[in-house]
């Protein structure tokens, strides 16, 4: 069977456009059994629904990042706006006096006391867990830098210092002298000057005393008190910051808000899938082509799965699974077939967009994978099998194997594209 060389001709079979539609093609069944947050088109948070899908946007700019796919995950604050039970040091904190990014008035002020010194308020208990993303939103007051900080029991740190102008970036971060972190941290614009900044870490051996919410001075590179990463700057009554929708989570990346008031709260998974019936109209059992348009939040777990009936073959797009660097993988009765750039350090890189193209032919056992703007790679092999019947986007049913992230299109042809096709199809 031939390969088609030319793709201006093809058109895809299956086009699931969420960036541009907003909407769900009626083949797809959707669940969420939780509500849960989103940007939207003004860079305000808003709720969806139980089982209501979410169209994220980039809150500076407006666009639409396409469908939020996420884990479930759990915010271990109890009071997320509320800000009850912190330890407050040379600052005061006053709840509800501000506008907060979902419009409403619950944004609390943190106000700097006068003198030098950390200026901070950090919650005392610990997380119990070895690895904790901390996020909040914050709008100066007159300052143009924030941090976060983490600080261990055996008196460890990590700090992390933003600038909170224009899109955001991150100035400065710093460890403590066993240097033991493996930290990533994020800052995001949203609506009416707000951000919201992100810090995860993982200290091997110990766990975090409690993760830390702080000041930062209108200096890009603040002084750092010796042993402890506390940020010193002299401080000015009339500055501070606002803040809103703290979070923690047992895990190695933030993600989206989840409210809480009292109690600890978990955001379910989003499942997204096409099944049964719903195959007949654009699939072909021999050959295909796939296009993906995605953003991922980590580097393990699925970008888009093919599950064959109630079997154990799965075809799935990988997103960087270590040591074998592999971009996708098929798997089957037998022993995985690992796909991509092996060895190659070419990964789907976390939060950044990227095109992937895959292509197959059960027939022959043969198919071709894509990242662009990296040469296709072919692999010969792989486990023949036919019908499809279970597709899947960003998991498979295991849920251990769920990515996260966005999905701004994916396109699919009932034929096999040429590799030449799949590196246009993804420049």
């Amino acid at each position: 069977m031939s390969i088609k060389h030319l793709y201006e001709d093809e058109r895809p079979t299956l086009l699931l456009d969420f960036a541009n539609s907003k909407t769900l093609d009626p083949r797809i069944t959707f669940t969420r059994n939780s509500t849960a947050t989103y940007v939207d088109e003004q860079g305000i948070i808003r709720t969806a629904a139980d089982n209501e899908p979410r169209f994220d946007h980039n809150g500076a700019t407006g666009e639409c990042l396409g469908l939020l796919i996420e884990e479930s995950k759990t915010n271990n604050i109890t009071n997320s706006v509320a800000f009850q039970g912190y330890t407050t040091r040379n600052c005061s904190l006053t709840n509800n006096v501000s506008s907060a990014p979902d419009g409403t008035t619950t944004a609390a002020q943190m106000t700097e006391a006068a003198g030098y010194g950390g200026h901070h308020f950090f919650l005392s208990a610990a997380p119990g867990v070895a690895t904790v993303a901390q996020s909040i939103f914050v709008k100066g007051i007159g300052r143009d830098y924030a941090s976060l900080r983490f600080y261990t029991a055996n008196q460890d740190w990590y700090v992390v210092v933003f600038e909170l102008t224009g899109a955001g970036s991150i100035t400065q971060e710093t460890y403590g002298s066993s240097a033991s972190f493996t930290a990533t941290s994020s800052i995001t614009s949203v609506a009416n000057g707000w951000y919201r900044i992100t810090a995860a870490a993982t200290n091997p051996g110990t766990q975090q005393a409690h993760p830390l919410i702080f000041g930062g001075s209108d200096s890009a590179n603040p002084g750092l008190a010796s042993g402890d990463g506390q940020v010193n700057y002299t401080g000015d009554a009339t500055k501070g910051y606002y803040v809103w929708g703290a979070q923690w989570e047992d895990s190695t990346y933030s993600t989206s808000y989840i409210p809480t008031s009292g109690s600890t709260v978990q955001r379910a998974s989003d499942v997204c899938n096409i099944t049964g019936s719903n195959f007949d109209s654009w699939y072909n059992d021999t050959e295909g082509t796939l296009v993906l348009d995605i953003s991922i939040a980590k580097t393990s777990g699925y970008a888009i799965s093919f599950r064959i009936g109630g079997g154990s073959t799965v075809i799935t797009g990988h997103g960087g699974l270590a040591p074998f660097n592999g971009l996708a993988y098929f798997s089957g009765s037998g022993s995985p077939k690992y796909l991509g750039y092996q060895n190659q350090n070419k990964y789907l890189l976390p939060s950044t967009p990227a095109k992937v193209a895959y292509n197959w032919d059960m027939t022959t056992g043969e198919a071709t994978v894509c990242l662009g703007p990296h040469d296709a790679l072919t692999l010969t092999g792989f486990p023949v099998v036919t019908p499809l019947s279970y597709f899947m986007i960003f998991s498979t049913s295991v849920s251990s194997s769920m990515n996260t992230g966005h999905v701004s299109k994916i396109s699919y042809y009932n034929t096999r594209l040429s590799s030449t096709a799949l590196e246009a199809l993804t420049k």
